[in-house]
């Protein structure tokens, strides 16, 4: 795993004390010329409770989704109530520079002894699923995208993506609402009835999928580590058009000739909570009856009243044109280049916290929201809550 270099921060944190309060002129946004070609290069969005990571495909559009409930495991006590006793013999061994052994020794006497999902002991965060954009374009065998352009915009937690196709411009909007608690995805384009594409969601183990009512639905329940049955979870997907027609397979939502796309997902787990279905489908007949644009203001508002609570100012910088890759690269050679780095580095900090905490809910793992770890094109920023 790579670090923040050191010297970043450094820079952080001796200028952090005289430039909080200030008026904060950087655009906080993360940019990038491409489509996340691995995992870590995904954008990550979350409300506190629902996650997404969108890669920005051209042909196919994969997006990550997270609920923070979701567990392999079951309610147990996994304590190893003989654990301590090896305690003095790891630290002896790594006192004599002997890691590789004291490993050994806490891999095999100082873990816990509950079961979970598999060979996982006590059980693990799961990601909820996949879903899956599938385009068809004019002219499919030439595919030559242009002037693409993929964004976070930590000020409004929205990212977006454009691009060109054959002289049309097609548009992606994406955020997990700090509004009515599910996510957006609006598809766009500038020419009437282009777009075309085929939706479908997916999950490596313990799930299905089925359409119902003109909605996608992912569903299963996992393995507990004992002989009860694990939690169930379950995300749905509905469509809404402008132009064009939608058409459903057994497992997939088929959509032809349409100008605009919005799609809604909404998801949820039995974590404290035997009605979730119910609930899943309340808050997508709530949510389809609004206009978009009311929701995203919605969404705005609620999101700014805490990311806003912190300002940061370090002075202008010369690589603000930069994609976020490039201008890291950039800053290495010449950091007095770019005050504003620091400050992106910083609030990509505070935006990622609250986008995967909530009250009343449950606090972010190592992980944050999104199961594994989120990285700014290269460089990881491991948040310790």
């Amino acid at each position: 795993m790579k670090i923040l270099k050191k010297h970043v921060i450094t820079a952080i944190v001796m200028m952090m004390p005289a430039a909080l309060c200030k008026a904060q002129q950087s655009s906080l946004t993360l940019k990038y010329d491409k489509p996340a070609a691995v995992w870590e290069e995904t954008l990550p969005l979350g409300n506190g409770r629902l996650g997404m990571m969108p890669d920005g495909g051209i042909q196919t559009e994969k997006v990550v989704l997270n609920d923070i409930t979701l567990w392999s495991g079951a309610p147990q006590d996994a304590n190893n109530y003989e654990a301590y006793k090896q305690l003095p013999k790891i630290q002896e061994l790594l006192k004599a520079g002997r890691n590789d052994e004291a490993q050994s020794l806490m891999d095999k006497d100082f873990i816990c002894t509950g079961k979970g999902s598999g060979d996982v002991p006590f059980g693990c965060y799961q990601t909820l699923g996949e879903l899956q954009i599938q385009f068809s374009y004019d002219k499919a065998d030439k595919v030559e995208p242009t002037a693409y352009e993929r964004k976070l915009s930590l000020q409004q937690a929205i990212a977006s993506c454009s691009y060109k196709v054959n002289s049309v411009t097609y548009n992606r909007e994406y955020f997990t609402s700090f509004g009515d608690d599910l996510s957006f995805i609006r598809l766009t384009a500038s020419q009437a009835g282009k777009l075309n594409l085929r939706i479908t969601m997916s999950r490596p183990e313990k799930a299905a999928t089925r359409t119902e009512n003109g909605e996608l639905l992912l569903y299963g329940q996992l393995d507990s580590g004992n002989d009860a049955k694990g939690m169930q979870y379950q995300a749905n997907v509905k469509a809404q058009l402008k132009g064009g027609t939608i058409t459903t397979e057994e497992h997939a939502l088929v959509i032809k000739n349409a100008t605009e796309v919005i799609l809604y997902v909404a998801a949820g787990t039995d974590f404290h909570q035997n009605d979730f279905r119910k609930q899943i489908s309340t808050v997508l007949s709530s949510a389809v009856k609004k206009p978009y644009e009311a929701q995203q203001q919605a969404h705005i508002r609620n999101y700014t009243k805490l990311f806003n609570r912190v300002q940061v100012d370090l002075g202008k910088g010369t690589a603000g044109a930069l994609t976020t890759d490039k201008r890291l690269a950039a800053f290495y050679n010449n950091a007095a280049a770019d005050n504003e780095l620091p400050v992106l580095f910083y609030q990509f900090g505070r935006y990622l916290t609250i986008c995967s905490t909530r009250k009343g809910l449950l606090p972010p793992n190592l992980q944050g929201l999104w199961a594994i770890r989120c990285i700014l094109r290269g460089t990881v920023i491991t948040i310790l809550t």
